[in-house]
């Protein structure tokens, strides 16, 4: 005999995104657009069964994510440039 179970179950969307410097939304202006700038550094221990530790994100608009390209560049840091197609 087969027995059914239903759950209840949550389901989050995201609604908005906002820059995490300036405070704008992020909106994609086109339906096909890419515009894609997170930022995330993480630390901890990673094994099959599981692991734990830290994240920092960031989410920056293009204004922003433009800004912090060229802060970087400026303190040395090597930004590779490069086209993408798939």
């Amino acid at each position: 005999m087969k027995t059914i179970r239903k759950e209840k179950q949550e389901v989050e969307y995201y609604d908005k995104t906002y820059c995490d410097k300036c405070g704008e939304e992020i909106k994609n202006t086109f339906k096909g657009d890419a515009f894609s700038c997170e930022l995330n550094y993480r630390t901890g221990t990673s094994y099959p069964e599981g692991g734990s530790g830290e994240e920092w994100v960031m989410e920056l608009c293009p204004k922003c994510a433009i800004e912090l390209i060229s802060l970087l560049t400026a303190k040395g840091y090597r930004i590779i440039h490069q086209e993408w197609d798939f």
